[in-house]
């Protein structure tokens, strides 16, 4: 990645702990298995070392966000946890199915998001599927991502990411393509830090 990217990435998420920090984070069985999935992933075809990239780059960043705990869930999950009193919250997970897409989840700050040029929503063509995710551009650049709002009253969600959701919390699944541009990390990323803003803002 060009310097003045990195760069402008970091700001999203400021002193961004290593990889290697954040395999620190998880218990032996949980990072054994992670380590297997890298190696799964990056042994999928051509594209598998910009997707095993863009993993290692948002499971840091997350943790990064959210320091507490991080552990492997089912379904090739990674669930991320911030402290709440004597308990913990979860705030984010990552579902990596090996099927093209990263699933991540966030607190809901799309109208926030909106409101500050970071998304734009492209309205629905007429006769589409209203749940498909909806599509949002980037601001600045001629790319997109697509965004479902979920909360508590969705049937069958998973169980990584049902903690998100329930007393009046709902949350985003932004699905990332596996190969994701620079341009859809970083908003993705830049989701997460408005999600952990958000709470201390409640605090």
């Amino acid at each position: 990645m060009p310097k003045a990217r990195a760069d402008a990435a970091e700001v999203v998420i400021p002193s961004r702990i290593s990889f290697d920090d954040f395999l620190a984070k998880l218990s032996p069985k949980d990072r054994n298995n992670a380590e297997k999935h890298l190696l799964a992933a990056e042994a999928a075809g051509p594209d598998g070392q910009r997707h095993a990239a863009a993993w290692r780059r948002l499971a840091s960043g997350l943790a990064t966000l959210a320091p507490h705990q991080v552990r492997l869930g089912a379904d090739h999950s990674l669930l991320f946890f911030v402290p709440d009193g004597p308990y913990k919250m979860q705030v984010f997970a990552m579902r990596d199915a090996r099927d093209g897409v990263i699933d991540l989840y966030c607190g809901d700050v799309l109208d926030q998001a909106i409101k500050q040029k970071l998304l734009k929503a492209i309205p629905r063509k007429p006769g589409a599927d209203e749940d498909e995710p909806q599509l949002f551009r980037l601001n600045e650049v001629d790319e997109t991502l697509p965004i479902d709002r979920i909360d508590g009253r969705i049937d069958n969600l998973p169980a990584f990411s049902k903690n998100l959701v329930g007393w009046n919390r709902k949350a985003l699944c932004i699905h990332l393509p596996a190969v994701a541009t620079e341009h859809q990390l970083r908003t993705a990323e830049h989701l997460c830090a408005m999600t952990t803003g958000k709470l201390k803002s409640a605090e």
